[in-house]
């Protein structure tokens, strides 16, 4: 019966994509002022080896992922570098390392310290049926119309789900959750953060059991039934959505949650991180 209801939310999707600019060094950003920047473009690519694919900087970057249907996965890379020349930035970017061989991408490089420093923004297309587990530590993650379980870990910087459909786990320390689910298929979804605001949009016919919790700040609800928004310190909030089933849980030291049941078409403004 799983298998059957996940095969009806993949045929029922709808795929449409956001524009998403691609990677290049036409204007890359100062690392750090005063360092002089190199900026380069790598492209590969790999076959899936597994049914997830693990994603993992060892330093600064983001990492962007875009469904294709192709059965591959396309890697295109950023990797910038700042150093107190030119000549000495090419350098430290030559010594960072893309490694694609055990079917992961795995970033990394040399220690970085105030007048060295490197990071890498990784964007990937990928089949829209495959696992993801990424990771990175100062940077943003954003998933579009992906369908299957995504874990999502990064210490400075929000995460971005749009349209997904898959089982959730995301771990934030500083920054905003923002995560759209576009059909109910009994997913579980397991968010938890330090410092920003998580924001949960399901379908109006999820089933599930919630517990939302944050330590000093907000939370809202508006499901029928479950209209709520508290606010203060210690606050938690238990409930069942239609008859209950699979958990969701959202947890927060401070800022706020948010539930919403989502709208026909929903917006992830960069802006909007203020709890309403």
């Amino acid at each position: 019966m799983k298998t059957i209801a996940l095969s009806i939310c993949l045929a029922l999707a709808a795929f449409a994509q956001a524009q998403v600019p691609e990677l290049g060094c036409s204007a890359p950003r100062l690392i750090t002022i005063g360092l002089d920047t190199h900026c380069e473009i790598r492209e590969s690519s790999l076959w899936l080896t597994g049914e997830t694919l693990t994603v993992r900087i060892a330093g600064s970057g983001g990492i962007t992922v875009l469904p294709w249907d192709e059965p591959g996965v396309q890697i295109r890379a950023q990797v910038l570098a700042g150093a107190q020349t030119t000549w000495l930035a090419e350098a430290l970017a030559a010594q960072v390392e893309i490694d694609t061989a055990t079917g992961a991408v795995l970033v990394r490089g040399p220690r970085t310290d105030n007048w060295n420093t490197w990071s890498v923004n990784v964007q990937l297309r990928v089949p829209r049926t495959a696992g993801l587990a990424l990771e990175t530590i100062n940077g943003n993650i954003t998933v579009q119309d992906v369908k299957e379980a995504i874990s999502a870990s990064t210490i400075n910087g929000g995460v971005t789900l749009a349209r997904v459909s898959g089982s959730l786990t995301v771990r934030v320390t500083n920054g905003v959750v923002r995560a759209e689910v576009d059909r109910w298929c009994s997913q579980t979804i397991d968010v938890r953060g330090v410092n920003g605001g998580i924001e949960l949009d399901l379908p109006h016919e999820a089933s599930a059991r919630v517990a939302l919790s944050v330590m000093v700040g907000v939370l809202s609800t508006d499901f029928a039934g479950t209209n709520q928004t508290v606010a203060g310190v210690g606050k938690r909030s238990a409930f069942d959505l239609g008859g209950g089933g699979p958990p969701i849980s959202a947890e927060l030291v401070t800022g706020y949650i948010r539930l919403r049941q989502a709208a026909a078409q929903t917006s992830f403004a960069s802006g909007d991180q203020e709890a309403r």
